[in-house]
């Protein structure tokens, strides 16, 4: 039994809180039945209809990327006649924008028919990084900058980006470019940042939703995520996103078997094998073997991952190891750099010395 809001976005109709929406407003029927109560429960065999239109069963999941242009509506339609992002899109299926961008942004924007998916990457508790890149009337002084990294009140909640980063300013000292990363995700967050400090956006552009990024995509542009990028993405909710925290020193293949060195710098890291594989999008036969053997001290452990494919599976050592490099990306939680840090206090001593 699942709720009825999950199946109704799993089916690519909408997102599950848009689906929430349609359920309280009277426009959901389970069986030919009126449903307006929230949480309810069906076994997936009953016929949906919304708004006169019957919801598909076991439909084909498809996730794309583009870069989404300016004067463009994040919308599956518009009741105004604007044009939407859904019409770049050559497919189908019904899919819907994961979250929005304001009309006037451009960037990185996910369209799918996963409700799960898209849910993960929108809920507030999954804290999915979101990195912009902002051109502010005037210029940022430097206690503006130290106010922005210490979070600001929006709408009476505090909000703390995870990092800001001032890229130029124009000639005539008018403007600047801005980066930021938040994991916020409410309506107009980056700009109300920008204005609660009194400096205004005149141009926004989205650069990376999580390890995603749309620099080989012109504006509207876009292209399907591969089997390996939704994986990951999919990761995110049990891992977090840590880019360079392993990295995939070296694969050796032979007779089907494949030993895939890879380097972490911390010791301890749980990594699970089955995971690993399933991340890579790298498909073992049921007769596969995993083993790890970690070595190494406290900052830096390396591992030495041994897959065994069938026939129908192997790959080239090169291709394993681009796979394996990005899959272990995403796995590892965010470590404490205590060397970096107490080098650093060192350095400063000594200076002050």
């Amino acid at each position: 039994m699942e709720r009825l809001q999950k199946v109704i976005a799993n089916s690519g109709y909408c997102s599950r809180r848009k689906a929430e929406e349609l359920i309280s407003e009277g426009k959901v029927f389970v069986d030919g039945i009126k449903v307006t109560e929230l949480g309810t429960k069906i076994n997936g065999n009953e016929t949906i209809t919304i708004d006169g239109v019957t919801l598909k069963k076991d439909t084909r999941k498809e996730y794309y990327i583009i870069n989404k242009p300016r004067g463009v509506i994040c919308s599956a339609k518009d009741e105004k006649g604007r044009k939407v992002i859904t019409e770049y899109i050559d497919t189908n299926e019904r899919i819907y924008p994961v979250g929005r961008l304001d009309y006037d942004t451009t960037g990185v924007l996910l369209l799918t028919n996963d409700g799960d998916l898209a849910n993960l990457l929108m809920h507030p508790s999954n804290n999915i990084e979101k990195t912009y890149l902002a051109v502010i009337e005037g210029v940022l002084s430097t206690d503006e900058i130290y106010k922005l990294k210490n979070g600001v009140v929006i709408d009476g909640i505090k909000v703390i980006p995870k990092r800001v980063k001032v890229k130029s300013k124009n000639d005539e000292k008018t403007k600047q470019k801005v980066e930021i990363t938040i994991v916020e995700g409410r309506n107009h967050i980056v700009k109300k940042i920008f204005e609660s400090i009194g400096h205004p956006v005149a141009k926004l552009h989205r650069e990376k939703l999580a390890f995603l990024d749309v620099r080989s995509l012109r504006s509207g542009e876009y292209r399907m995520l591969s089997n390996s990028e939704v994986s990951r993405l999919k990761a995110l909710k049990k891992w977090g996103l840590n880019p360079h925290f392993f990295y995939c020193s070296s694969v050796v293949s032979s007779a089907g078997v494949s030993s895939i060195a890879l380097t972490s710098r911390s010791a301890g890291t749980d990594i699970s094998p089955p995971l690993i594989s399933k991340l890579a999008g790298v498909p073992t036969s049921p007769a596969s073997s995993t083993e790890i053997a970690p070595t190494g001290h406290e900052v830096t452990a390396s591992f030495v991952l041994s897959v065994t494919f069938s026939p129908t599976t192997f790959e080239r050592p090169a291709s394993l190891k681009s796979k394996f490099s990005g899959a272990i990306a995403t796995q590892a939680p965010q470590p404490i750099h205590f060397v970096s840090s107490t080098l650093i206090i060192l350095i400063y001593l000594l200076y002050l010395w």
